[in-house]
């Protein structure tokens, strides 16, 4: 096999999505963990390393040489993550990730659109239980007289 194949050659099926949909996880993955061996980063930009390239490719599947989409697209999700109101990146990576799967209806991949959602979600609940070091809240009380 060559490592460089493009590994869509026959055309986009549930088994080729579910694939390179794992691939882009365990990428992030590995750049979440490299990115939080000598820094302490929140549990939330952990998860948005972990998901955000399962959404992009899901993205790039969708408009698949589309300059037009491709361009609408781009446009979309700068709108979201620069006009609204600064917050958490677990935030921002639901709002990716619910626009990917609207992005995909709109697209007529209803299935690739529920199989992208389950695997966000269940990324999304495992990594929400995993305990992290900067995760730590104090709580601040002052008592005026």
């Amino acid at each position: 096999m060559d490592l460089f194949a493009n590994i869509f050659v026959s055309g986009m099926n549930v088994g080729t999505y579910i694939l390179s949909a794992l691939v882009a996880i365990a990428c992030g993955a590995l750049v979440a963990v490299a990115s939080s061996l000598k820094a302490r980063i929140s549990k939330s930009f952990f998860m948005t390393l972990i998901i955000l390239p399962l959404a992009v490719q899901t993205v790039i599947v969708m408009v698949n040489g589309n300059v037009g989409a491709g361009i609408a697209v781009a446009g979309a999700f700068s709108l979201i993550r620069f006009r609204s109101v600064p917050a958490k990146a677990k935030d921002i990576v639901s709002i990716f990730v619910a626009m990917t799967a609207g992005l995909a209806c709109a697209s007529g991949y209803i299935g690739i659109a529920v199989i992208f959602t389950l695997i966000a979600c269940a990324c999304i609940l495992l990594i929400s239980n995993i305990r992290m070091s900067a995760d730590k809240e104090m709580e601040l009380r002052m008592t005026v007289p």
